[in-house]
């Protein structure tokens, strides 16, 4: 699984869209859900895997928020984070970011 920030448009949309051309279920994570709803129904059409969470990086608590909704899916195995800012991130104890 891939997790995606800005993800309904530009450099995220491209990446969400590369990474589900490989064979990734994408969550993609944008401010704007009504955005990244379209580009989620682009990968499924594509005969991807995608879903779209409202998403604001720069509210810690929104984001962490997101990250347990997309735990409760499977979690992540690679995240890009194009929009925003760079977080640590941990995984199992592991620094992975």
């Amino acid at each position: 699984m891939a997790m995606v920030t800005g993800a309904a448009t530009g450099i995220g949309r491209a990446i969400a869209h590369k990474f589900a051309a490989h064979g990734a279920s994408v969550c993609l994570l944008d401010i704007d859900r009504t955005q990244a709803d379209p580009v989620a129904a682009e990968i499924t059409r594509a005969g991807g895997t995608a879903s779209a969470y409202e998403c604001d990086v720069f509210d810690l608590n929104d984001f962490q928020s997101a990250l347990i909704q997309v735990a409760f899916f499977g979690g992540y195995c690679l995240a890009a984070l194009p929009a925003g800012r760079l977080l640590e991130m941990r995984r199992c104890g592991r620094k992975i970011l």
